[in-house]
């Protein structure tokens, strides 16, 4: 596909936001802190539809993901096509995590599904930015519900970077690897152990 034709739909796609704009959602996002340059408030749902109608097209993903707009970010995960994401891509797209739903919905339709996202999320997790971690911690979350969690050297690095985030300040980062280390402690009965233990030395009750 040229040039020509992905800013076509890319402006097809930013026309069609105007039917389904929602102000309010979008004040009570911005209230909550969800911080976009442009939010037109349209709810995932409504968006997935949208994505069905172009199916998986890493051009045109590329150039929503590079908007500022709330939605062609969104939409931009739900149309990359999951195999054409590598490392240096993911990197990328990384630096344009925005908020932290955009965290989140990026980790479910996106980098848990990538060949890479194991290590990538493993990479993520030895930052100071807690929406890198979110994303992080979501995509291992994911991982873990389909299976692929089994490697011990993964598994420690996991372990030594959410004993610090189980109990941060950050409320969304404390969130994140709270949920992700219950979904880990479901993966195996040795897993469940390792987890309690942790739980019990930070009196942390949660399992």
């Amino acid at each position: 596909m040229d040039d020509n034709q992905t800013r076509e739909k890319v402006k097809k796609i930013k026309q069609s936001f105007r039917l389904f704009m929602n102000g309010i959602t979008s004040t009570s996002m911005r209230d909550k802190g969800m911080e976009y340059k442009i939010n037109w408030g349209i709810p995932l749902t409504q968006l997935r539809e949208i994505a069905k109608k172009y199916g998986h097209d890493k051009n045109l993903a590329t150039a929503l993901w590079q908007s500022e707009v709330r939605e062609c970010k969104i939409l931009a995960t739900m149309i990359a096509p999951p195999e054409s994401i590598d490392l240096s891509t993911a990197k990328e797209w990384a630096e344009g995590i925005c908020s932290q739903e955009l965290a989140e919905v990026s980790a479910f339709n996106l980098f848990s599904k990538i060949c890479e996202g194991k290590t990538i999320a493993i990479e993520w997790l030895d930052t100071d930015k807690n929406l890198l971690k979110i994303c992080a911690y979501h995509t291992l979350s994911r991982i873990m519900s389909k299976g692929d969690f089994d490697n011990q050297n993964v598994i420690n690095e996991y372990l030594h970077h959410i004993k610090e985030d189980i109990l941060s300040d950050n409320h969304g980062l404390r969130k994140a690897a709270i949920n992700s280390l219950l979904r880990f402690s479901m993966t195996s009965e040795q897993n469940n152990k390792t987890a309690e233990d942790m739980c019990k030395a930070v009196n942390l009750d949660i399992l």
